[in-house]
């Protein structure tokens, strides 16, 4: 794939007021982190270009991993001037928690929630941060790639992971353009969405304090990420799917195995909380 970034595009919307200059946002990133750490060792790695000029204070939430995460060093990136943070579950609590835990101790503008098993690109999070330039902007997405030594058929190597979530005729939110080519001009418009997938998302520190985080009613996790969009949707903001930043995905990655997601179960709970708030659109995207 090629690994041009493409260029910086603004938010249509002639509404969006500009706020004054001033000195770029801090961002919060926080990582939910599941024993698989070679996947986290090389998402860490990635994080000092993907920052840019950004200012980044780094957030480990270790979710009672098999060996402990506190034993691990971090010296390279501490020597580069990253502040890296370590909270510990006492047992494992899934993705909302973990997320939950790790951003509430941050004080920095954004937050940014990221999967141990994404690898950003350079300056992936400061094309994010840029989009809150908008007051009206709330939630900005990445566009996430499946990896290019992918050899799962369902996965395909150097494809579209993630570039939105839509919603089909029957109300269920699904991701759009997955499997297409990760240059395709669909794929690679800078819009406003519905819903963005969680596993690279940004938000204001205020939205996130004003709805509470992510809801811990989905348990171990999934549509959390779909009910804080619809949250900061319902006060007036905007969600952003921003395809200039982007990563690769190793979609599936940092799942607990033997704590599976209840994802029909969490799908009925999301439609019967969100439902109301969110309408078919699948058909605006082929």
């Amino acid at each position: 794939m090629s690994k041009r970034r493409g260029r910086r595009r603004r938010v249509s919307k002639s509404n969006a007021p500009r706020v004054n200059s001033r000195k770029p946002g801090v961002v919060d990133v926080v990582i939910p982190v599941f024993n698989q750490f070679e996947l986290l060792d090389r998402c860490l790695e990635a994080l000092p270009a993907a920052a840019g000029a950004r200012e980044i204070r780094i957030w480990l939430v270790d979710d009672a991993s098999a060996r402990p995460l506190r034993q691990r060093k971090f010296e390279e990136l501490r020597s580069q001037g990253f502040d890296i943070q370590i909270r510990t579950n006492a047992q494992n609590r899934g993705f909302p928690f973990s997320v939950n835990r790790g951003a509430e101790k941050g004080q920095a503008e954004f937050i940014l929630m990221l999967n141990s098993d994404v690898i950003l690109a350079p300056d992936a999070i400061d094309i994010m941060a840029e989009e809150f330039d908008f007051e009206k902007v709330g939630i900005v997405g990445a566009k996430m790639v499946f990896p290019e030594e992918s050899a799962d058929q369902h996965r395909p190597a150097g494809t579209i992971q993630h570039a939105g979530l839509v919603i089909t005729f029957d109300g269920k939110p699904v991701h759009v353009h997955l499997g297409w080519p990760a240059e395709h001009p669909r794929a690679n418009q800078h819009r406003e969405m519905q819903l963005l997938s969680g596993c690279c998302l940004m938000v204001r520190r205020g939205i996130w304090e004003l709805v509470g985080g992510l809801a811990d009613v989905y348990g171990r996790g999934t549509f959390e990420d779909a009910e804080l969009c619809v949250s900061a949707r319902l006060r007036g903001y905007l969600v952003m799917y921003q395809p200039a930043a982007w990563g690769y995905h190793y979609a599936g990655a940092s799942i607990d195995k033997e704590h599976r997601f209840p994802m029909a179960q969490n799908l009925m709970l999301w439609k019967y909380r969100c439902g109301n708030f969110v309408y078919w659109d699948e058909w605006r995207f082929w």
